[in-house]
C-alpha cells in the first residue's frame, strides 16, 4: 500500500508545504485517502465472501439423502418384482425342456422294456475318433494301393491313387454297412431282424471278398494288357476268382480285406451294440443337457441380478455418506469464511496504522513548523466488514441420523436380497 498510494511522496510534498496545518485537529485528506483504500479492500473481500457464501448456502439447501434412503429401503421389493418377471420367462422355457426330458425318458424306458435291455447304453462320448480312424484307413489304403495301380496307368502314381481311392471307398462303405448295421442287428430281440441282418451281413462280406478279388485281378490285368485291363479283369474273375498270379495282386486283396475288417470293427464300436439304443440314449442326454442349461442360465441371470442390486445398495449408501460429509464441509466452510474475513480486517487495520505512522513520520521530517498535535496520537480508526450472512437451516443432525439409520439397516437389506435370491433360484 505504501507504493500503491504513494504515501512517502505525498508525505514529503505535504510536509514541505507545512500541511496539514499545525492547528488542525483531525486527519487530513492523505490519511482519509489511506482509510478509504483500506475500506474499499475490505468491502471487496466482503462481496467475495458473500458470493462464496451464497454458493455454499445454495448447496446446503439442495443436499438431501431422502431419495437415496427411500430407494435403499425399497430395493428388496424392487428385486422381488424384477426377479419374478425374470422367473416367469424362465419357467416357460424350463417347463418345455422338462416336458421334453419326461417324454424322452418314457420313450427310453419303453424301448428298454420292449427290447429286454437291462443295462445302460455304451458308446464313445465323441465320434470324432471313429471318423478319424475311418478316414485314416481310407487314406492309408489309398497310399498303399496307389503304387500297385500306378503301373500301366497313363497318369502314373496320380492315376493309381485315384483308382486306389475308389477301391478304398467301396471297402469303407461295405465295412460300415456290415459293422454299423448287420452286426448290430444280430443282437436284436426280433428274430426276423436277426435273420435278415445275418443274411445281409453274409451277402456284404461275400461282396467285399468278391470286390477285393476283382481288384487283385485288375492289378494282374494291368501288367498283362493295360489297354484292356477292365474287361480282362472281369473275364479272369469270372473264370477263376482266386487265380491271382502276382504277389502284388495278393497284397492288394489282403490289404483290402484287412482294412475292410478294421472298418467293420470301427463301425461296430462307434455306437451301442444294440441297434438304435445309443441314438435314443443320446437324445435323452441332449434333452437333459438342455434342461441343465436352462437351469444354469437361470442361475447366471439371478447371480447377475443379485450382484446388480448389491451394487445399488453400496452405490446409494455411498451417495448418502458423501452428501452427509459434504454437508459437514459446507458448514465448516461458512465458519472458515467468517474467520478468514475477520483476520483480513484485522490485518488491514494494522496496514492502515502502519501507513499512517509512516506518513506522519516522513511529513514531520520535511516540515518547517510543528506538526499537528494529533500526529502524536495513535491512528484512530475502526474497520469492520459488511458480510452478515443469513442463517442457513442446519440439517446436519437430521442427515446424520438418517445416514446412520440406513447404515444400521444395510445388513438387513442385503440379507433380504439374499433370501429372495435363494427362494427364486430354488423355485426352478
Amino acid at each position: 500500500y505504501l507504493d500503491e498510494l504513494d504515501v512517502e511522496g505525498i508525505a514529503k510534498r505535504n510536509g514541505k508545504k507545512n500541511l496539514p496545518f499545525s492547528s488542525d485537529k483531525s486527519p487530513d485528506s492523505a490519511e482519509l485517502t489511506i482509510k478509504g483504500a483500506i475500506e474499499k479492500k475490505i468491502h471487496q473481500a466482503s462481496l467475495s465472501a458473500q458470493k462464496a457464501y451464497d454458493a455454499v448456502a445454495s448447496s446446503i439447501e439442495s443436499i438431501s439423502i431422502e431419495a437415496e434412503a427411500s430407494l435403499l429401503l425399497q430395493l428388496s421389493d424392487s428385486f422381488e418384482k424384477e426377479s419374478a418377471v425374470e422367473l416367469t420367462a424362465y419357467k416357460t422355457e424350463h417347463s418345455q425342456a422338462k416336458s421334453e426330458v419326461d417324454r424322452l425318458e418314457t420313450d427310453f424306458e419303453q424301448f428298454k422294456r420292449q427290447n429286454n435291455l437291462r443295462r445302460e447304453a455304451d458308446y464313445p462320448e465323441s465320434k470324432w475318433l471313429v471318423y478319424g480312424i475311418a478316414a485314416f484307413i481310407v487314406l492309408g489304403e489309398t497310399c498303399l494301393n496307389a503304387m500297385f495301380f500306378a503301373e500301366g496307368n497313363d497318369l502314373g502314381l496320380f492315376g493309381g491313387a485315384g483308382q486306389a481311392l475308389v477301391a478304398s471307398l467301396i471297402n469303407l462303405v461295405i465295412g460300415w454297412l456290415v459293422g454299423g448295421m448287420c452286426l448290430r442287428y444280430l443282437n436284436h430281440v426280433d428274430k426276423v431282424k436277426k435273420v435278415a441282418a445275418g443274411v445281409g451281413g453274409t451277402v456284404l462280406i461275400c461282396l467285399a471278398l468278391a470286390w477285393n478279388l476283382l481288384v487283385g485281378q485288375y492289378r494282374t490285368a494291368l501288367s498283362i494288357d493295360p489297354d484292356n485291363a477292365n474287361a480282362l479283369a472281369v473275364e479272369r474273375f469270372i473264370e477263376s476268382p482266386f487265380a491271382l498270379s502276382q504277389t502284388a495282386s495278393w497284397m492288394l486283396f489282403g490289404i483290402g480285406l484287412l482294412l475292410t475288417t478294421i472298418v467293420i470293427i470301427d463301425a461296430y464300436k462307434s455306437d451301442d451294440a444294440y441297434p438304435k439304443f445309443g441314438k435314443i440314449d443320446r437324445k435323452l442326454r441332449d434333452a437333459i443337457d438342455d434342461l441343465a442349461e436352462v437351469l444354469n442360465e437361470w442361475h447366471r441371470s439371478m447371480n447377475e441380478l443379485h450382484a446388480e442390486y448389491l451394487e445399488k445398495v453400496d452405490e446409494n449408501f455411498h451417495i448418502c455418506q458423501e452428501r452427509a460429509d459434504r454437508l459437514e464441509r459446507s458448514h465448516r466452510t461458512i465458519k472458515q469464511q467468517i474467520s478468514i474475513l475477520d483476520r483480513f480486517v484485522a490485518a488491514h487495520k494494522q496496514v492502515f496504522e502502519s501507513c499512517v505512522l509512516t506518513y506522519r513520520q516522513i511529513n514531520k521530517q520535511n516540515r518547517e513548523d510543528e506538526a499537528p498535535s494529533y500526529f502524536d496520537l495513535g491512528p484512530q480508526s475502526e474497520f469492520s466488514h459488511d458480510f452478515h450472512p443469513d442463517a442457513v437451516e442446519d440439517k446436519r443432525s437430521v442427515v446424520r441420523q438418517r445416514r446412520d439409520e440406513i447404515a444400521n439397516r444395510l445388513p438387513e437389506i442385503k440379507n433380504q436380497l439374499l433370501q429372495i435370491y435363494k427362494e427364486k433360484v430354488e423355485e426352478l
